[in-house]
């Protein structure tokens, strides 16, 4: 993720989002914690010139999802954005429980095509069911 942010070449479907935090990578090392930053900005990339390291990076998915990735691939701060919303908006359910469903699989499968291209960027693979 640093060279993501050193050189602004990511994943294809990714674009920065507004907030990272950079480390010195020696135990007691410096932390800059960016928030509502432009993060393409000279003064990220002095910190990573001085060898600060990316741990968490925020991430806009395809316009439709937001997230924070953590060093350990984990995602935090998941919000679904203005095009999901609007798809939820949509749903004509005869019911609040159809509703909730049409909402929950909506939600579901944004999940599934943002876990599909983790996947395949990081080249882990996700545990297999055990049935």
């Amino acid at each position: 993720m640093t060279d993501w942010l050193i050189h602004g070449k990511l994943p294809e479907g990714l674009v920065l989002g507004d907030e990272c935090e950079l480390r010195d990578p020696a135990e007691t090392g410096a932390i800059v914690r960016c928030r509502r930053q432009d993060l393409e900005t000279d003064e990220v990339r002095e910190h990573l010139k001085s060898g600060k390291q990316v741990f968490q990076l925020g991430l806009i998915f395809e316009d439709r999802l937001g997230f924070v990735l953590g060093e350990d691939l984990t995602v935090r701060k998941l919000r679904f954005l203005d095009q999901v919303q609007d798809q939820l908006g949509e749903t004509t359910a005869e019911s609040a429980v159809a509703e909730l469903d049409a909402v929950f699989a909506l939600m579901t499968l944004e999940l599934e095509r943002l876990l599909a291209k983790l996947e395949s960027w990081f080249g882990l693979p996700r545990p297999k069911d055990k049935a």
